[in-house]
């Protein structure tokens, strides 16, 4: 693997590439590839932009059996952008597309919002709340939940009423609704999802409980903004 440093750009004929024994194939095939292996030497956002395919790795151990599978690149060919951990090896395997001869592959830092990892979520302190945050630089992070959807990019916000109430979300963009069960990113349970036409779900708060929007482009879609809205309804 071609060892490189931030920021980086290049473009690899790949008529010659080939794929080796063991070689993964996680989100699409490829039928020829070229490997990079980047070690960040402090902990930040990385954009990934490619003509072609690309898969994010991390080993667990030596040798190509021995990768865990992080990321995929967008289907769509816009950027995508992953944590990246001070001091840890990452490899890329990108390959191309509908059997073009060469790649080009850009690396750069990204600078995503503030409330791109859980551990920053925007604390909504009060109803109504809007928000349009633009997550064309927010990724996901190791361990995140799924919920109903396969999300490429998310932020994330936290709510815990004062009152038991029922609160209507809005969101235009996908989203997934947790409750804390406990601490951290492991310990959420799934509740409801919304989804990018538009649409409203609403659930009953309880008092004292903590509960978590996630709010994203969806596995398809390139970035941009998006709109999250939250406000107390009175039901029947």
């Amino acid at each position: 693997a071609e060892v490189i440093t931030l920021p980086f750009s290049a473009t690899t004929d790949i008529v010659g590439a080939t794929l080796e024994t063991n070689e993964p194939q996680v989100c699409t095939f490829m039928d020829r590839t070229v490997w990079y292996s980047f070690i960040p030497t402090e902990t930040m956002s990385v954009r990934a932009s490619v003509q072609g395919r690309i898969n994010i790795y991390r080993p667990t151990g030596d040798g190509i059996l021995n990768l865990q599978h992080l990321q995929c690149g967008n289907p769509d060919g816009s950027p995508t952008t992953f944590l990246a951990e001070a001091g840890q090896t990452y490899y890329l395997q990108a390959g191309p597309t509908f059997g073009g001869q060469a790649l080009q592959l850009n690396l750069q830092q990204a600078f995503p919002p503030v409330n791109d990892p859980f551990a920053n979520a925007e604390v909504i302190t009060s109803l109504p709340f809007n928000a349009t945050p633009d997550v064309t630089d927010a990724g996901i992070e190791p361990g995140e939940p799924i919920g109903c959807y396969s999300l490429s990019r998310t932020v994330w916000y936290s709510f815990t009423p004062t009152e038991t109430m029922s609160i209507r979300i809005t969101s235009q963009g996908f989203m997934n609704l947790y409750r804390a069960t406990g601490d951290g990113i492991s310990n959420l349970q799934h509740l409801l999802c919304g989804d990018s036409f538009g649409s409203s779900a609403t659930f009953l708060a309880e008092t004292g409980q903590t509960y978590y929007i996630q709010a994203g482009a969806g596995f398809f879609a390139g970035g941009g903004a998006i709109h999250v809205s939250l406000q107390q309804v009175f039901p029947p």
